[in-house]
């Protein structure tokens, strides 16, 4: 097994942000749990689905719209990808009429089966959690992956980014942060760059922000979270867009984060700075121990359970192809049948009341013996210590029932063989009258009868 990283997302126009949560993650795998580089494989959002090399954990933190087949109804991943969801949100259902909220537990086309079969699930935010749970999917809140990011040196930083701010926030921000302000965006195309090269200079990208910060204000979740992890103070600013939609992304940003409301940055303070200890410290290492536990145990599981498995791999396979169990019983009936009863129009009587004889009314036993000779009548069961009527058929006790020529008693019950052999010695039956068809178990007298048999072998 090997551990699975996504590092493209399918689209010529990217948004980084999906990017930098595979950053969280590659840094995690790296750094945190020192799993070497080639155990992990990188792999594009399209082998989500086609993905057939060897068995992969792979984290998933992401949009869950990359889960969707081609329809966009129902959610697909390939067999050999085991997911562990870190940071699942139905956010993009909350933006887009087009995947209701319904469709996420519609267990014919939605995630339902897949939430249930990779849970816990955890979620980046707690709408999420709250949904999932309400649905009976066990789930948990972890916040964003990214909030794992370490801090970094401290040391002056002067540059101010305005990544994807609204043109009519400037008016608003003091002229001294303006004169080393530098604007960018956090989504651009990859033109003709490998996804190797475009997952290079997206990490490079947010390295600058990392080396150079002293304040980032922007309208993205995935600037100001990441960021703010790395200690650089943010301030996200809503976009008119997000006036119209519940951003559940918010029940879980930071809450030093500074956010901004229709232009009105009366209440910000330019100058906080991100505390880099305490809460938000124990916060940060509770995550990490949270994501890499969670991908342990599932490599453990498949580890441990695929090496059972190896081992009984040669037991299974005869096992599949061993005769079915019941044919030995099925030929010693079908063999005194035949023997004894085969023209004979008498009833008879099974020893032993039991349910897994039965399928609803039907009795196994009684079905062979019609394949043999359709003129025998099953009477009922005879049982020591259950009375009433069983598939249709009364029970009775061992003392009130009778043999007739022609008819017989067919001993299905192991625990049953003693008493019964007992009760057709006391009645004179004989052996055309009884079949034992349970095991008769071994007492300590029959090795003695047995040696006894061997050594009168001998002497003759």
């Amino acid at each position: 097994m090997k551990y699975g990283l996504l590092t493209y997302f399918g689209a010529p126009y990217c948004n980084f942000g999906d990017y930098v949560q595979s950053i969280a993650i590659e840094y995690l795998y790296l750094e945190i749990m020192k799993i070497p580089k080639d155990q992990i494989v990188y792999i594009t959002e399209q082998e989500l689905k086609s993905y057939d090399g060897e068995q992969l954990i792979l984290p998933y933190s992401y949009v869950l719209a990359f889960l969707l087949d081609k329809n966009h109804e129902k959610a697909e991943i390939s067999n050999k990808i085991t997911v562990v969801f870190l940071g699942a949100s139905v956010e993009f259902a909350m933006l887009y009429d087009a995947y209701p909220l319904d469709n996420f537990f519609d267990s014919t086309k939605g995630y339902y089966n897949l939430f249930l079969k990779y849970s816990p699930v955890g979620c980046r935010d707690n709408f999420t959690k709250e949904l999932l749970q309400r649905h009976g999917i066990s789930a948990y809140l972890q916040g964003c992956i990214t909030n794992i990011f370490p801090f970094r040196k401290e040391k002056p930083y002067k540059k101010v980014f305005l990544i994807d701010v609204p043109a009519e926030s400037l008016q608003h921000i003091p002229q001294k942060l303006l004169e080393n302000a530098e604007i960018l965006s956090n989504a651009e195309e990859i033109m003709d760059l490998s996804f190797e090269q475009n997952y290079q200079k997206i990490k490079e990208r947010y390295e600058y922000y990392r080396d150079n910060a002293a304040l980032i204000i922007s309208s993205r979740y995935h600037v100001v979270t990441p960021c703010n992890a790395m200690g650089i103070p943010c301030i996200f600013v809503r976009r008119t867009v997000d006036k119209h939609r519940r951003d559940i992304r918010l029940d879980t940003l930071h809450p030093e984060i500074q956010i901004v409301y229709d232009n009105d940055f009366s209440r910000v303070d330019f100058q906080r700075r991100v505390d880099c200890g305490g809460s938000f410290y124990e916060m940060k290492q509770q995550i990490i121990e949270l994501a890499s536990s969670r991908i342990s145990t599932v490599a453990t599981l498949y580890q441990n359970t695929q090496y059972i498995y190896e081992f009984f791999k040669p037991r299974i396979e005869w096992f599949q192809q061993m005769p079915d169990a019941d044919i030995s019983y099925k030929n010693r009936l079908l063999s005194y049948i035949t023997a004894y009863h085969a023209n004979s129009e008498g009833k008879y009587y099974i020893w032993g009341a039991i349910k897994l004889l039965c399928n609803g009314n039907s009795v196994g036993l009684v079905e062979l013996v019609k394949s043999v000779n359709p003129k025998l009548k099953f009477t009922g069961w005879i049982d020591t210590f259950k009375t009433g009527i069983l598939a249709q058929r009364r029970i009775f006790s061992p003392q009130h029932f009778m043999l007739e020529d022609g008819d017989f008693v067919i001993v299905a019950a192991e625990t049953a063989v003693e008493t019964a052999v007992q009760c057709f010695t006391k009645k004179g039956y004989g052996k055309e009258q009884y079949l034992i068809l349970a095991n008769t178990m071994a007492v300590q007298g029959d090795i003695e009868a047995e040696l006894k048999r061997r050594t009168v072998g001998t002497e003759e």
